[in-house]
């Protein structure tokens, strides 16, 4: 097993740590948002967090200790 995990992002590294670090971080988490309608556009602020987006379906890249699920959630309502 390694000591400590690289993570890199469209050629960007983003992280070397170990796997107990990454996780107290949150790296990796993810919102999936679907719905049968068509989705409202995505706020601004959230944009940088978007990692897929379709017509029905936004996928959101979130950190643990800066993101609230239910923050987000009533963004994409507003």
């Amino acid at each position: 097993m390694c000591d400590r995990i690289a993570i890199i992002d469209h050629g960007e590294l983003i992280a070397l740590e170990s796997k107990r670090e990454l996780m107290r971080r949150g790296l990796g988490q993810k919102l999936k948002v679907s719905s049968n309608s068509p989705l409202p556009d995505v706020p601004a602020n959230l944009q940088s967090k978007i990692v897929n987006l379709s017509s029905h379906q936004l996928e959101l890249r979130l950190h643990r200790e800066h993101d609230s699920v239910m923050n987000i959630l009533d963004q994409l309502k507003a």
